[in-house]
């Protein structure tokens, strides 16, 4: 598909007395927590009253996404768009790739290099068990709940080439996942969203004292499927509606927290 649009929200934490002052290139800013109205001084200069609390606000970007995403659809191995996949059946896959076209600049060696901003990226979806049945996940998970299943994946684009696994012997045959893929045999196909979530949180403040060999990173990644089997730690509790289905998510988000350690190695092998 396309983006249609694109709407951030930030959070200014409030330190001190006196006007609170922001850079920011959003459209359509709206405070959408307290009543601290802004002034615009300058370009993309944002100056919002103090009232003592931290302002919460949301605005419209025309920036590019960080990561994109693109889905493809197979009835029965022929590539087939969701409009002609509606109904249908027989054996589906459908495809999740991912784009990294975030990058940032680091030291190895003396050297400046470009890489990958390491994001996790985490997509999702329900899929009926009337209408799906052998299902399999490739880089990730199903759970069942009642008469429905969930389709979890997750992937790590551009983090490999990044590190260059490959030319060492150390990590030659470690895989980190850079895109998801769902099959199944399905009749009459229906799909009602499909949701994806993209974080760099996962990979920050990580403690690299006790991760000192790169021979770890294999057993480390591991770590990021195990995590996966979280997914089935309070699906009970699952019920209908999206912002049911975001809780949710962000409680996989947690689980897979155990990544961490894997994390700390993949950086001590980029160094």
């Amino acid at each position: 598909g396309k983006v249609y649009d694109v709407s951030v929200e930030a959070v200014l934490k409030n330190e001190g007395e006196g006007e609170i002052t922001d850079y920011s290139t959003l459209s359509d800013i709206r405070n959408t927590e307290g009543d601290e109205e802004f002034t615009e001084k300058g370009s993309n200069v944002v100056v919002w009253e103090n009232h003592g609390e931290d302002i919460h606000y949301k605005g419209t970007s025309t920036d590019a996404l960080p990561v994109d995403v693109k889905i493809t659809y197979y009835l029965n191995d022929k590539q087939v768009t969701a409009d002609e996949l509606k109904g249908q059946s027989g054996k589906v896959r459908i495809r999740f790739d991912y784009t990294n076209k975030s990058s940032l600049k680091v030291e190895v060696n003396g050297k400046t290099v470009e890489v990958s901003t390491p994001f996790v990226v985490c997509s999702a979806m329900f899929l009926s068990s009337d209408n799906f049945s052998n299902i399999e996940v490739t880089n990730g998970k199903t759970v069942e709940m009642n008469d429905q299943n969930i389709a979890i994946g997750y992937a790590m684009p551009g983090l490999s080439d990044s590190l260059q696994l490959k030319n060492y012997e150390a990590t030659e045959e470690v895989d980190i996942p850079e895109y998801v893929e769902v099959t199944a045999d399905v009749t009459d196909f229906s799909l009602d969203f499909t949701a994806t979530i993209i974080s760099s949180g996962l990979l920050e403040d990580m403690d690299l004292k006790d991760l000192d060999k790169v021979e770890e990173m294999s057993d480390n990644m591991k770590k990021l499927e195990e995590a996966t089997d979280k997914l089935s730690d309070g699906a009970g509790a699952l019920e209908e509606g999206m912002e049911t289905y975001k809780t949710y998510l962000n409680q996989y988000l947690s689980g897979v927290a155990a990544l961490d350690q894997g994390a700390g190695a993949l950086e001590s092998g980029l160094q």
